[in-house]
């Protein structure tokens, strides 16, 4: 958990959240998967970000492969709402159980999912 919160911070910060999208990308929804362990100082992760326009990473050039719960995630969300999930692979491959952490924000900030509102 304490990996995900320094990540998301560093992302948050860096700007690595919004720097595959473009102003047409309404609905937003990106998965990183961390690859180091918790107690692994250099915190090695991927992003891989999607829009309503299909893939976005890598300047949208593979716009059309997309995560296996794509378009149920995507048509959850509302214009100007993004999804972040981040899963700690190494965990998962010990467990063979991937666990999702969800942050949702709403125009860039953090909100509560239900109300909409911000935290």
């Amino acid at each position: 958990m304490l990996s995900v919160k320094t990540i998301h911070e560093h992302l948050m910060r860096e700007g690595g959240l919004v720097s595959d999208f473009v102003d047409n990308d309404k609905k937003r929804y990106t998965m990183v998967m961390i690859d180091s362990e918790s107690d692994d100082p250099l915190l090695n992760f991927t992003c891989l970000q999607f829009s309503e326009n299909g893939l976005r990473t890598d300047s949208g050039r593979m716009s059309e492969k997309v995560s296996p719960d794509y378009n149920k995630i995507i048509s959850s969300l509302s214009e100007g709402e993004h999804l972040i999930r981040y899963m700690n692979k190494p965990y998962a491959d010990k467990y063979s159980e991937p666990t999702w952490i969800p942050v949702f924000l709403k125009e860039n900030e953090m909100a509560d999912p239900i109300s909409g509102s911000g935290l």
